[in-house]
C-alpha cells in the first residue's frame, strides 16, 4: 500500500515558481489598501507679489501652518485638532491671501511649505485629525 503525502506548499511553488516574486508583492498590497482613508487634500498654493494664495478645491475645510522651509526643520510645532473655524481657516471650494510677512521665518528669496490638514469627527468626543499634506513654494 502506498502513501500519499499532499504538500500543499510544494504544488505552489511548483506552478507559480516562473513568476517573479514582484508580482506576488503587488497582488498582495492591493488587499492592504484602507478604503476609509481621506482623499488627498489638495491645497492649491501660489506666490503672487508680496502674498501666499492658498485655494481650497475640496469640499471640507482646511487648517494651514506656513513655514519657512529651513525653518521647519528646526522647529516644534503640532497642528490644531479641533473643528473650529480658527482651526480650519480655509472655507470649502474658497480660498485666503496670507502675506509673506506672516510666515514664520521668512527671508526673501527662501522656500516656503505650507503645511495643510483638517479635523473631522470621530467617536463622539475624539477629533481625528487626517493626514498632512505639505507643499513647498518660493515666492
Amino acid at each position: 500500500m502506498r502513501a500519499f503525502v499532499f504538500d500543499s506548499l510544494s504544488c505552489v511553488r511548483g506552478r507559480f515558481a516562473a513568476l517573479p516574486l514582484g508580482f506576488f508583492l503587488l497582488l498582495a498590497s492591493g488587499g492592504c489598501r484602507e478604503t476609509t482613508a481621506p482623499e488627498r487634500l489638495a491645497l492649491e498654493v501660489r506666490a503672487e507679489g508680496d502674498s501666499l494664495v492658498l485655494r481650497n478645491p475640496t469640499s471640507v475645510r482646511l487648517a494651514y501652518f506656513a513655514v519657512e522651509q529651513g525653518t521647519a526643520g528646526r522647529i516644534n510645532w503640532a497642528p490644531c485638532n479641533v473643528a473650529t473655524s480658527a482651526c480650519l481657516r480655509i472655507p470649502p471650494r474658497s480660498g485666503v491671501r496670507i502675506g509673506l510677512t506672516d510666515v514664520m521665518g521668512f527671508e526673501a528669496g527662501r522656500s516656503v511649505v505650507v503645511y495643510s490638514w483638517t479635523v473631522r469627527d470621530g467617536v463622539p468626543h475624539e477629533l481625528r485629525r487626517s493626514h498632512i499634506d505639505g507643499t513647498v513654494v518660493t515666492p
